[in-house]
């Protein structure tokens, strides 16, 4: 009797949880494991158009970003002030040269106002400079800098 009334627990419990898990994951905000929220919104200071979509992507900017490089930091501080800031545009440099245009576009939706941020001269930045820091590469900043004296990128 003690076993089976254990076992109809068990199976309570398990449906309960499956139940609040069905329920919670849409209400959430949740699309493909990016928080977009009007919350998360306002908490990066986006003073302009809440687009979900657009905000997705803007946000999967720094995610790639991040998976590319592994910076603990790197996600949180990509899409600080409304994904305006030195990090997003070292990651756009990086990730998508061709696509700057669009990606500024849909900044200045979300930001309320032209976010300020010329695309261009990635090696030349702090984002490149903090990148080689990060990665223990300080010994090499030299090597690097000729190198992209060399490409005519400085």
């Amino acid at each position: 009797m003690e076993q089976q009334l254990t076992r109809v627990l068990s199976c309570c419990i398990l449906i309960s949880i499956m139940i609040t898990s069905l329920v919670a994951v849409p209400a959430s905000g949740r699309v493909l494991g990016h928080s977009v929220s009007k919350r998360s919104f306002f908490e990066l200071q986006c003073k302009g158009v809440f687009d979900k979509t657009i905000f997705a992507r803007l946000d999967r900017v720094c995610e790639d970003c991040y998976n590319l490089f592994r910076e603990p930091h790197l996600h949180t501080l990509c899409r600080q002030d409304c994904f305006t800031t030195d990090y997003f545009k070292g990651c756009m440099d990086v990730l998508l040269e061709d696509d700057i245009e669009k990606y500024q576009s849909w900044i200045k939706q979300l930001h309320g106002a032209d976010p300020g941020l010329p695309m261009s001269n990635c090696f030349n930045t702090p984002y490149f400079n903090g990148c080689l820091e990060a990665l223990l590469l300080d010994k090499e900043k030299e090597n690097f800098s000729q190198m992209v004296e060399f490409l005519g990128k400085k």
